[in-house]
């Protein structure tokens, strides 16, 4: 929709009154005169782009036609040179146009849409307010409007002009796919739904709304409706690579693996240079503990993305879960380097370096993903982990805890360090908060209470607790991942 035309702009002109035309066979029209005429209507109505510049060529150049008229014609070769992706031209035949008529609210959005499709946001939104101010009833520049705020990022404000098209015409499925897209921004995936929902409703056969409610499903953890809808992608839109890897994000989130792999594969065999779907596909090999094959999926990503910082981050995942914490340290500076303030490699290193030791070398790096999010639990724990491990003062760690909100979870432990709870009211707590997550939680409580048993040298108690830590934890936890090194490195 964004750089289209309605058809109400390019039949708008209006140059001979009735009067005129009914007399039109008793006036002399010169050949000249008859055949710029022609050209004009040509240029008016005609779709290939390259007979529309030329005829519209052909009526600027005779130098017969009226201001209005000529107007209408840089209008309508602007349209043409747009539909080639030829936008500066474009842009300066409705500057012409926009010269010669200054009210012309077509010349204003086309300009505007022209402005969009070169990603130059601010100037498209000047002319679509222009457009807007001329014509309040045009729902195509609101659209433009709020397609150029949404690229921009500024949702509210797309929302609102997406309303307002809306509004003007309720039958507008863009208008509703693009506020969706504008609500998915906002990470409001329910209204996200309801207005994919819509444009599904107006328009059934296209894919990419199937897409993109399938994403905003599984935003909301509804992973089989997310399911479903990558399946009718897939259904109308066979070829496509997106559909195969959106529904194979789903199924590994379900941990459904192997499906998962399935839907990589079709991916890139359809795409081979998707960089994502190796990047993915390796993560899922690694969850399944298959570190080989996921390290040359990770090579790959990397390979065809060399600046992909999380690519690097999860080949470093893979060769610390292998035990080679060289590698994946050195995985891990390179995605730092890419990205310095990418919290997971942060962490990433921190663990390596934790589970290598010694933990002294962790502290820098659980430091710095505490201070980039420091109402973050986690990170606060494991700096106190760290900084313990090394024989390091905490007391700035504990100051930071008792900030935070110690009643939700991960509070408890939390509470626990700051010796305001026991290690049965921690249990107690991780068996009664959130009971959907209680065995996550408990896989938590036990692999904490180890390490912190390791600090003060009780280690009996500590391998039992990193063997119940080791028996509950999904795999895919770094607490899992910790607990069986830690028991490695103890005997066990």
């Amino acid at each position: 929709m964004v750089g289209a035309v309605t058809e109400s702009f390019m039949q708008r002109t209006a140059i001979f009154s009735g009067l005129l035309f009914a007399v039109a066979l008793l006036v002399f029209v010169s050949p000249v005169r008859a055949q710029t005429n022609q050209d004009l209507e040509a240029c008016k109505k005609e779709t290939d782009p390259d007979l529309q510049i030329q005829s519209c060529s052909h009526a600027i150049d005779a130098g017969k036609l009226s201001d209005p008229d000529l107007a209408v014609a840089f209008n309508a070769r602007g349209i043409a040179y747009d539909a080639k992706n030829m936008h500066d031209r474009a842009i300066e035949d409705y500057d012409q146009s926009i010269r010669l008529n200054p009210s012309y609210a077509a010349a204003f959005y086309n300009r505007g849409c022209a402005y969009n499709n070169k990603a130059d946001y601010d100037r498209a939104i000047q002319d679509f307010n222009q457009a807007t101010r001329l014509n309040p009833d045009d729902g195509d520049a609101f659209f433009g409007r709020g397609s150029a705020y949404l690229s921009k990022h500024e949702y509210d404000r797309a929302i609102q002009d997406f309303g307002r098209a809306i509004v003007l015409d309720p039958n507008d499925a863009d208008a509703f796919f693009n506020r969706g897209m504008a609500y998915g921004g906002k990470n409001d995936y329910d209204h996200a739904v309801q207005d994919y929902g819509n444009a599904i409703r107006l328009n059934p056969n296209d894919p990419s709304a199937f897409y993109n409610r399938g994403f905003a499903y599984f935003s909301i953890g509804e992973f089989d409706r997310a399911i479903q809808d990558y399946d009718q992608a897939l259904r109308l839109s066979p070829n496509d690579p997106n559909a195969y890897y959106g529904r194979g994000f789903v199924y590994r989130h379900k941990g459904d693996y192997d499906r998962a792999i399935r839907d990589y594969d079709q991916a890139i065999r359809l795409n081979p240079n998707f960089a994502d779907a190796y990047d993915n596909r390796g993560i899922v090999y690694r969850l399944k503990g298959e570190y080989d094959r996921a390290i040359q999926d990770f090579d790959q990503a990397v390979r065809l993305n060399p600046k992909d910082a999380d690519a690097f981050n999860n080949r470093g995942n893979a060769y610390r879960n292998k035990g080679d914490y060289d590698r994946a340290i050195r995985d891990y500076d390179q995605a730092i380097q890419l990205d310095p303030n990418n919290v997971n490699a942060l962490i990433n290193r921190g663990f390596a370096r934790f589970l290598q030791g010694p933990a002294s070398a962790s502290v820098a790096d659980f430091a710095s993903s505490a201070a980039l999010a420091p109402a973050d639990p986690y990170r606060v724990l494991w700096l106190y982990l760290a900084k313990t491990r090394a024989g390091q003062n905490v007391d700035s760690v504990l100051s930071a805890a008792r900030k935070l909100d110690l009643v939700p979870w991960p509070g408890p432990i939390l509470s626990f360090f700051l010796k305001k709870t026991d290690r049965a009211a921690l249990l107690e707590a991780a068996h009664n908060l959130n009971t959907g997550r209680e065995r996550a939680q408990l896989c938590e409580a036990h692999f904490f209470l180890a390490e912190y048993e390791l600090v003060w040298s009780l280690q009996a108690t500590a391998v039992a607790d990193l063997q119940e830590a080791a028996n509950t934890c999904p795999a895919s936890e770094m607490e899992y991942e910790t607990a069986r090194a830690e028991l490695k490195r103890l005997g066990h």
